[in-house]
């Protein structure tokens, strides 16, 4: 898409990122994450609860958690907790 002078949008980055969780591929999907940042940081804000979703669905809230603690500084998300917390509770369906 790139190479075309095409640049993805929300729905292209959430569906690859999807996808790539799904295929347990976690570090081709935080390189596209990277690339949505690269791209757009509001774009990537946008993403980051969907892709923190995706990845606690797949079982790696370790990963989760540190994709969060790494980003709270640099795009300004300084709910990151709060938002850790609701992705656990739409994936466990329940408050602990």
């Amino acid at each position: 898409m790139l190479e075309k002078g095409v640049a993805p949008d929300a729905m292209t980055y959430t569906s690859l990122l999807k996808g790539l969780c799904q295929e347990k591929k976690l570090e081709a999907a935080l390189e596209v994450f990277n690339k949505s940042i690269d791209q757009d940081t509001l774009l990537a804000q946008s993403l980051l609860s969907t892709f923190i979703l995706y990845l606690c669905k797949e079982g790696h809230f370790l990963a989760s958690s540190r994709l969060l603690c790494g980003l709270t500084n640099g795009m300004g998300h300084s709910e990151s907790n709060v938002l850790f917390l609701k992705c656990l509770v739409d994936v466990t369906g329940n408050m602990f």
